[in-house]
């Protein structure tokens, strides 16, 4: 009986060592698992970590394209308006000219009737004063045609009222005679 007890002790030890056993085995196997499961959770976490930063820099370039796309935009559309500024520089510049140019054109044009205007006006004083010459030459030959015609009858009056004396005297000789 001893030995049925032994031999029972021995076969609960046994028992309670393949338990002990399976138990551990149990443990380890959920011990692996449980490494298994945070290893894989780790690499899932790794992994999304991964998914992210590559998410995240996917997202970076984008934006830097984006960027790069509106600053070229920008560009496009401060030269756009940089063209059109000048071209209306241009213009203003242009109708500046014009408008000098025209007022240079009037003014020659003025200067020109001015000093045309003054030639007449020179030309006229200059016949006016022809004029005033030539009617003071006519007066001055008619004063000295009427001066001439005087002198000329004051010598015919003589040479009749020397005739007349001579006459007289003639006749007064004859007379005394």
């Amino acid at each position: 009986m001893q030995e049925e007890a032994e031999r029972r002790i021995k076969e609960d030890e046994e028992e309670t060592s393949r338990k002990l056993n399976s138990i551990r085995i149990k443990k380890e196997k959920g011990i692996d698992e449980e490494k298994k499961l945070i290893e894989k959770t780790e690499q899932n976490y790794k992994n999304k970590l991964d998914d992210a930063e590559q998410e995240k820099l996917s997202q970076l370039e984008e934006m830097n394209k984006l960027k790069e796309k509106r600053i070229a935009e920008e560009n496009e559309a401060r030269r756009k308006l940089d063209k059109i500024h000048k071209s209306k520089i241009e213009e203003v510049e242009r109708d500046r000219f014009n408008r000098l140019e025209e007022a240079r054109k009037i003014i020659e044009k003025k200067l020109k009737e001015e000093e045309k205007n003054r030639r007449l006006k020179a030309e006229q004083e200059r016949k006016e004063k022809a004029d005033e010459a030539r009617k003071t030459q006519i007066e001055e030959v008619n004063k000295a045609k009427e001066i001439e015609r005087e002198n000329l009858k004051k010598i015919e009056e003589r040479m009749l009222s020397k005739s007349s004396e001579q006459e007289n005297l003639e006749q007064e000789k004859k007379d005394q005679s």
